[in-house]
């Protein structure tokens, strides 16, 4: 992670869940694992001094060996991500997060 970005500049994401969806691996053209998957996250958050239940699905892209590793985890597994958002394709509106690092709760 690039951690001399200025502050004007962060895009980071930090968010736990359970993993619903794991596409298959695929390798992109120049070999470079890739496999995308979907995470269901359920919390409590307070606003403007209230409480708030959020539940959010969130797309995720994983590459190389964060690929390899997300591919072998099972469905209803409870992980934690941290990345960065991104655009899911190019010139889209969608938002994924680009995993770079990975850890699994249970």
């Amino acid at each position: 992670m690039n951690d001399t970005a200025r502050p004007e500049q962060i895009n980071r994401i930090e968010v736990t869940g359970t993993l619903s969806q794991l596409d298959a691996l695929r390798y992109t053209p120049g070999g470079v694992a890739m496999v995308n998957a979907q995470i269901e996250h359920q919390s409590e958050q307070i606003e403007a001094g209230l409480k708030r239940q959020i539940e959010q699905s969130f797309r995720c892209r994983f590459a190389g060996p964060l690929a390899l590793n997300a591919a072998k985890l099972p469905l209803g597994s409870r992980i934690r991500v941290t990345g960065f958002l991104a655009s899911a394709k190019k010139g889209s509106m969608s938002l994924q997060i680009h995993v770079q690092d990975l850890y699994r709760m249970n």
